[in-house]
């Protein structure tokens, strides 16, 4: 699996239904997107979702490994990899995939060439992938009507990562996984609503590493070799 380095800027991008959608995502270090929207190096492990604007529509990495688009409770969509999917990437080449727990790829929009693309949760309940250029170069194809403004039951959540950094300090919690992958660290963090962020400290020999669950959220320190990540609401 490649890992890629994202660089944020501000987008607007055109609805694939014509309607005009305005969103302002903060690229600066340290701020996160919407929580309708997915930007490179962010992923979506197990029970962490994107929630369009109105709160009724959601597109969630399920436990189950499979990553589905809700109306509601209503399932608009699914990318049927119940069993073989693990959690999803934005990466920087323009590809949102989802992967197994052995980190193989086991779906993708095949949208892979276009260079810091996003992933959109819209508030018609479409989910699209659009270009740098605002082009869209995938969909869900499910977009309906725009209910606007609802009370939110829904957790908006991502996870950004970084590759060869580390978040230092805030460490109430080492697991050890029983494999070397830095993407476990992800799916234990995301299960605790204390774990705010962790690192993940490769071994310096034979063994498999460690994973340090942090409840703060720190500045990123050059680690080579570690990988930190942060929760993003």
């Amino acid at each position: 699996m490649k890992h890629f380095k994202r660089a944020r800027t501000n987008t607007m991008k055109t609805a694939l239904t014509g309607l005009s959608l305005l969103l302002t995502a903060a690229y600066a270090h340290g701020a996160a997107a919407a929580g309708d929207t997915l930007l490179e190096d962010e992923y979506l492990f197990p029970s962490q979702e994107l929630v369009a604007s109105g709160c009724y529509y959601r597109a969630l990495m399920q436990s189950d490994g499979n990553f589905v688009n809700y109306a509601g409770n209503h399932a608009l969509w699914a990318s049927n990899t119940v069993g073989s999917g693990g959690y999803a990437v934005m990466q920087a080449d323009g590809n949102f995939v989802i992967y197994n727990w052995a980190d193989r790829a086991v779906w993708s929009t095949h949208t892979n060439g276009n260079w810091d693309s996003s992933l959109v949760e819209q508030g018609d309940g479409n989910l699209v992938l659009y270009s740098s250029a605002f082009k869209p170069l995938w969909s869900s194809r499910t977009n309906g009507e725009s209910l606007g403004q609802s009370p939110c039951a829904f957790k908006q959540e991502r996870t950004f990562v970084t590759y060869d950094f580390d978040r230092p300090g805030g460490d109430y919690k080492i697991v050890i996984p029983t494999q070397a992958r830095a993407s476990w660290c992800g799916f234990f963090c995301a299960k605790e609503s204390a774990c705010k962020a962790y690192s993940y400290v490769p071994p310096s020999g034979s063994g498999t590493g460690e994973c340090h669950l942090k409840n703060v959220i720190n500045a990123r320190v050059r680690h080579w070799g570690w990988v930190a990540g942060m929760k993003e609401f």
